[in-house]
């Protein structure tokens, strides 16, 4: 099982901060949220595009995955870190574009103290992506990158710019010829998808569960901006409910794991505790507390 913070995390000035506790799987980081700060704070958008230190990165990812879920990411956490510890040359490694969406919901998710520096990942996840689709590479991070950033922009009140992200988001996706974009389609789709077949049953399963990501974010977004969705089958409300009359029993069966996920979700999965910094300039959250935007 993918070992959730035994604790909460604790900033105080001068002292470190523990993520993790020490017996953790994926190790202990040392190191105090002020000494990353520092570190990505030198980097500037347009002229410095060196990647994050490798200490960063992992303090970023430890605080998205508790949260994935409110930016729609329903992979498996352990199959994805297993996937983060393969070298950057390996085809199956985790592509640029994925990992800087997840470091953009990590500073949404902190508030305040990274708050500053969503302007530098929201320029890296952007030009990763572009990087991605322009090589056809690794199209299934690009999928998951896209739908991670089209989170973010909901959440940061950005809904026009959400639309229009996770539309083409789901209209790709029916070219890649996912599986359950295909079942749910309101358009026509490619008889030649971009993605080959599954390997294996690691990566149907991934691949469905990108699927529902995608079909409910663009379902969801189309209802709140009162604009077309990509997909003609409604957002289910239950397997009972009125919103279900229509489907059939596989249909109904086959979202019956995501049910729960059509609720918004504003905080860390039941499994986790939240992030909690205490000092004079953040004040601490409490279990179950959504995590705060950043000021504007």
């Amino acid at each position: 099982m993918w070992p959730y913070p035994a604790g909460p995390l604790v900033h105080r000035p001068h002292q470190k901060a523990e993520l993790f506790p020490e017996e953790t799987d994926v190790g202990y980081l040392p190191a105090a949220p002020t000494k990353a700060i520092a570190q990505i704070s030198t980097c500037e958008p347009k002229v410095d595009d060196r990647p994050v230190s490798a200490e960063f990165s992992l303090w970023l990812i430890r605080a998205f995955l508790p949260y994935r879920l409110q930016f729609h990411f329903f992979a498996e956490p352990d199959a994805f870190m297993a996937q983060l510890s393969l070298p950057p040359d390996d085809p199956k490694s985790v592509h640029p574009a994925l990992l800087n969406a997840m470091y953009l919901a990590a500073c949404w998710i902190v508030g305040d103290k990274l708050g500053s520096w969503q302007d530098y990942f929201l320029t890296q996840t952007r030009r990763h992506l572009q990087q991605s689709l322009a090589e056809a590479d690794r199209l299934i991070h690009f999928l998951w990158a896209t739908a991670i950033l089209g989170s973010w922009y909901s959440l940061d009140g950005r809904m026009n710019e959400a639309y229009a992200t996770v539309s083409g988001c789901a209209r790709f996706s029916l070219a890649c010829g996912l599986e359950m974009s295909q079942f749910y389609a309101n358009v026509d789709v490619p008889q030649a998808p971009l993605l080959s077949p599954p390997a294996d049953l690691t990566e149907f399963l991934e691949r469905i569960r990108l699927s529902h990501a995608i079909y409910i974010l663009d379902r969801t977004l189309a209802m709140v901006c009162g604009l077309p969705s990509m997909f003609a089958m409604p957002l289910p409300g239950g397997p009972k409910s009125d919103a279900s009359a229509g489907m059939s029993e596989r249909q109904v069966n086959l979202l019956r794991p995501f049910y729960v996920l059509m609720i918004p979700v504003f905080g860390p999965c039941a499994d986790s505790r939240p992030l909690v910094f205490v000092d004079s300039g953040t004040r601490s959250r409490p279990d179950r507390e959504s995590p705060r935007a950043p000021k504007s």
